[in-house]
């Protein structure tokens, strides 16, 4: 909560001196006109919802974005919260913040400042060795981007802290274990004419582990030069290169053919190989109940996908008539040489291990929205992932399929958002044929405008009242009911 508490005082320092870069130039205060103020409170968007139910539940969201003469923000907030939800030791609470900027310094120069703090904390039910797991996650970037024409510059430089604790059940220490992240990316882009551009991006990354891991550090670069070779054809191919303190120097490279200037028909082909760094708060950061290992490897992988996508809209006069609709197609093969496979240790927690994986992967996604009036519509939606692995040992936590399924009904000032989830059955462990079953979770929300700006919300989360767990031997939360209102202005 220290991390916390820090970064919400520097994002009101930014908010505080930062606009003024805004009026660099510009008349001295005492010239304003009051119609300028105005205007200018004007251009302030709010959203904030508050949702309130059962065993002490709390939701809330809350965004805020401005938009000045040369500079703009947007400051968002999440946070949930529960009581032991008819479970013993299952409360939890789940916080983020973030803070993006964007602010003109010259014509062709932007500087773009972006903050991210995350903190939850999770009671873990009837574990025998701990009783609770807590993470904490702050990300400071800083993005300067420069661009006299016809070229393109971008530099990126900041860091990231990552610490996961394991709270023991009764007497004991504090088991805690994260790292410090410092990296930095330049970017360049040239575009010789309409039909020739390349584009040159290096990255490079330290970590700071507090184990006994030895410290990490990677770059990585790419080349990548794009032809247009018809009017509607792009081809996209160049070396990638990577160096990693655990694999030395590994040289690949990267395709793809596109298209681009259809209206209504988008199609990509493309292929990687190359090495790709271990990054532990990708692995981490959204994990529950894990004790984190940081002696991973970077991985080998070859990736060849194919993307289909058909996008129509429909300007009908009619009052009751299909407005959009929207396709989407995609497969994909992988293969990795170091894929980071779960185990289940003893104290029922997870951990890594390392394992060659080829992965066969086909998506689809269905959009269709329904214009009936004015300000009346249905907006019906559905997908469907099915997955294919082949491994030496069972891949775990990860469903063969799932499929999706929503609809959202609006009609005047009432709204109603039906969500439906479907997940197959997963492996708990390489060496196990347990598995947790599959799963079927929905959720149906309510909205009724009052005001212009002001709505009541209801809001029941699993209502077919599902006993699932995402992770083995921790219940997730069964039948809830919230309610609260929405503002937005």
């Amino acid at each position: 909560m220290k991390a916390h508490s820090t970064i919400i005082g520097v994002c009101m320092l930014l908010l505080t001196f930062i606009p003024a870069w805004g009026q660099v130039g510009s008349p001295s205060q005492d010239q304003k006109s009051d119609e300028k103020r105005e205007e200018k409170s004007l251009n302030v968007n709010l959203d904030a919802t508050m949702l309130y139910g059962q065993y002490n539940s709390i939701n809330s969201d809350f965004s805020v974005t401005q938009d000045l003469k040369n500079f703009s923000y947007q400051l968002n907030s999440n946070f949930k919260r529960s009581n032991d939800y008819g479970y013993s030791n299952t409360s939890f609470f789940e916080s983020q913040i973030g803070f993006t900027g964007m602010a003109d310094l010259a014509e062709s120069w932007k500087l773009i400042p972006q903050i991210e703090v995350e903190n939850d904390s999770h009671g873990m039910y009837k574990n025998s060795h701990y009783s609770r797991e807590e993470k904490d996650y702050v990300n400071l970037h800083f993005t300067n981007e420069y661009t006299p024409t016809p070229s393109r510059w971008t530099f990126n430089f900041g860091g990231a802290h990552f610490m996961h604790r394991l709270v023991p059940e009764g007497m004991g220490f504090v088991k805690g274990q994260g790292f410090y992240k410092a990296d930095g990316q330049i970017g360049w882009e040239y575009g010789w004419s309409a039909a020739v551009r390349a584009k040159l991006n290096v990255k490079a990354g330290f970590y700071d582990y507090s184990t006994e891991a030895d410290n990490d550090t990677y770059v990585t670069a790419d080349l990548i030069g794009s032809f247009k070779m018809t009017e509607y054809v792009v081809i996209s191919l160049g070396p990638t290169y990577c160096w990693n303190r655990d694999d030395t120097h590994f040289a690949g490279g990267r395709g793809s053919i596109s298209t681009v200037n259809m209206k209504h028909l988008t199609m990509e082909l493309a292929y990687t190989y190359d090495l790709k760094p271990f990054e532990p708060e990708a692995l981490y950061k959204l994990q529950k109940f894990v004790y984190p290992a940081f002696n991973l490897p970077p991985s080998k992988q070859q990736k060849g996908e194919c993307k289909f996508a058909v996008e129509w809209k429909n300007d009908s006069e009619s009052p009751v008539h299909v407005s959009g609709l929207k396709i989407r197609v995609s497969g994909t093969y992988e293969k990795l040489s170091d894929y980071y496979n779960m185990h289940m240790s003893e104290e029922y927690l997870v951990y890594p291990g390392v394992m060659a994986l080829y992965c066969a992967r086909g998506k689809g996604e269905f959009t269709m929205d329904i214009k009936a009036g004015e300000d009346s519509g249905i907006r019906l939606g559905a997908g469907y992932e099915y997955n294919h692995y082949r491994a030496s040992r069972r891949v775990t936590y990860k469903p063969e399929y799932a499929a999706t399924a929503t609809m959202k009904i609006r009609i005047q000032r009432l709204g109603i958002d039906w969500n439906n989830t479907l997940m197959g059955s997963v492996y708990v462990d390489p060496y196990s044929s347990e598995k947790l079953g599959r799963s079927l979770i929905g959720s149906v929300m309510l909205s009724v405008r009052i005001l212009e700006s002001f709505y009541l919300y209801g809001k029941v989360d699993n209502v077919y009242g599902e006993r699932y767990h995402y992770r083995y031997g921790y219940p997730e939360p069964g039948r809830l009911f919230l309610g609260g209102l929405r503002i937005q202005i």
